[in-house]
């Protein structure tokens, strides 16, 4: 599947890879997002394009609400994750994205 090799988060570049067998604190996980990295981890089992760019545009959402500094306001991590997941399903739905690979 093509895919982005970077995006730009509000004035940041974060590269994107596919990894296999993403955990996060024991816990497999389809996504993640290293901000201070500035670095977005899909794992390599997805294969559907349509959940793929759900995934990355969760991840992205992560990747804004640092920069715009929500880390900063004490959200918790669950309000965090329900935000940036309204708003993946959100584009998800709403547009027909495709990818312009770099």
């Amino acid at each position: 599947m093509k895919y982005p090799s970077s995006v730009t988060i509000y004035g940041a570049e974060y590269q994107i890879q596919v990894e296999k067998d993403l955990v996060l604190e024991g816990v497999a996980c389809d996504g993640l997002c290293y901000i201070k990295e500035r670095k977005i981890l899909i794992d390599s089992s997805i294969k559907d394009p349509a959940v793929f760019k759900e995934i990355l545009i969760h991840e992205m959402g992560h990747a804004l609400m640092d920069r715009l500094g929500f880390n900063l306001l004490g959200i918790p991590p669950e309000l965090e994750e329900l935000l940036v997941q309204g708003i993946a399903v959100m584009v998800t739905e709403s547009f027909k994205l495709s990818f312009n690979n770099s």
